[in-house]
């Protein structure tokens, strides 16, 4: 896709998340063989909770917005979803989740740690975690510093 026509579809996503006091996660357009289609795929978000409703609304918005572009493929499929557990969560993000399940990757050794987020300290640039080690409960202090990445986690 031309990038002019990719800023365009860029520019209205924005604007109308804005609108409905979403946020644009990210969105990207490719070739799905799986579909065998071109692809527009959109991920948003509201609070780290955004609703069925709130992306139905979002996508009937958008949607005849986007049929408007000229040189944008007739024939595509518009996927638009939650940001859920592609979105990296940033550390002014943390005192809104706490008590949620977030997934950490360490530094030390690239793993991951499924936890939930007890307590964020600004001021000691810290979290504190409770997780399950062998069936046990086991709580720790992580400086953010040792942290690569936040995902939303999801407790199986």
């Amino acid at each position: 896709m031309d990038n002019s026509i990719l800023e365009k579809v860029g520019s209205i996503l924005r604007s109308e998340a804005k609108n409905l006091n979403l946020e644009l996660i990210k969105y990207r357009y490719y070739y799905s063989d799986e579909q065998k289609s071109d692809v527009l795929e959109v991920m948003i978000d509201h609070n780290f909770q955004i609703t069925l409703e709130e992306i139905d609304k979002y996508t009937s918005v958008i949607s005849p917005l986007l049929d408007d572009i000229d040189g944008l493929s007739d024939t595509y499929l518009l996927d638009v979803c939650s940001g859920g557990s592609e979105r990296e969560i940033k550390e002014e993000d943390l005192s809104s989740l706490l008590n949620q399940y977030l997934e950490f990757k360490l530094k030390k050794d690239g793993s991951t740690l499924l936890a939930k987020l007890v307590s964020y300290n600004e001021s000691e640039h810290s979290i504190n975690v409770l997780y399950f080690l062998k069936g046990r409960k086991k709580e720790e202090v992580i400086n953010l510093d040792d942290i690569l990445e936040i995902h939303m986690g999801y407790k199986k």
